[in-house]
């Protein structure tokens, strides 16, 4: 649905990239990880401020967009604020946003609000869902499976 935000946070191993990948399979947008958008932004800023525009619209407005590796966020300014225009766009233009990491969402909302004023934790109430991914990670069972096989 439009304007809903579902945050996939918890373990190692136990499905949330899986998942958000069945999930644009269906309705389509942009996955990728935040160092990878953070990259983009970089390499985007030698270019100047209309590449870093044209990249943070990208972003901005696509129909789905799944952050993954949420919890590898560098605390640098410039990354934490380029995600906060980001995440904040999005939720002005009631766009649906899926964020997933290795992290607890108190944690989270303190490292990426910058300014302090549960912005995010506010964002988060109003159009957000956590999921909590608590359990032991399914690699070992599935590396164990497939060794079997072979």
């Amino acid at each position: 649905p439009s304007n809903r935000w579902l945050f996939m946070l918890g373990n190692n191993g136990t499905g949330k990239t899986h998942l958000a990948h069945a999930i644009l399979k269906r309705i389509g947008g942009i996955y990728k990880e935040f160092d990878d958008i953070s990259c983009e932004l970089l390499d985007a800023q030698a270019k100047g401020e209309g590449a870093i525009g044209e990249i943070i619209s990208k972003y901005s407005n696509t129909k789905m967009l799944v952050i993954d590796e949420i919890d590898k966020v560098k605390n640098t300014d410039g990354r934490i604020r380029w995600l906060n225009v980001i995440l904040r766009k999005r939720y002005n233009n009631l766009l649906p946003l899926i964020i997933l990491g290795n992290i607890d969402v108190n944690t989270l909302c303190k490292n990426i609000d910058i300014q302090g004023n549960n912005a995010i934790r506010d964002r988060i109430a109003e159009v957000g869902l956590i999921l909590n991914f608590n359990w032991n990670s399914y690699r070992n069972k599935t590396r164990g499976d497939i060794a079997k096989t072979l």
